[in-house]
């Protein structure tokens, strides 16, 4: 883009070429964000559902004098929510460790060691 810029242009249709280019560039990154939330989201959706239905079992177990509705509530909405939190971050935190190393690679490609 930026040799297309610095030069003198003598043949528009290049432009356009990257216009589109980038245009489609920025699709194709829509299009897998989303699938990948998509993904994400139902993966924690399929883990919460696993956990409240664990949590719910072990409640029935667990005999009425013994049982604090509070506690129940407060670990089927606040820890699991927790997990929840968590499993989120460790999903961007393995795809961090995977840009990483690309974007520096592309990086060390463009200026070198400058």
């Amino acid at each position: 883009m930026l040799r297309y810029l610095g030069s003198p242009r003598e043949d528009n249709n290049i432009g356009y070429g990257l216009i589109g280019a980038f245009a489609l560039i920025y699709f194709i990154q829509a299009v897998s964000q989303s699938h990948y939330g998509h993904a994400v989201n139902k993966h924690v959706a399929e883990v919460r559902s696993i956990l409240v239905h664990a949590l719910f079992q072990q409640s029935l177990e667990v005999s009425i004098s013994d049982l604090n509705y509070g506690q129940v509530a407060t670990l089927v909405n606040e820890d699991v929510q927790l997990i929840m939190d968590a499993i989120l971050d460790m999903h961007e935190t393995w795809a961090s460790l995977l840009t990483l190393p690309i974007a520096i690679w592309l990086l060390y490609k463009q200026i070198s060691y400058a």
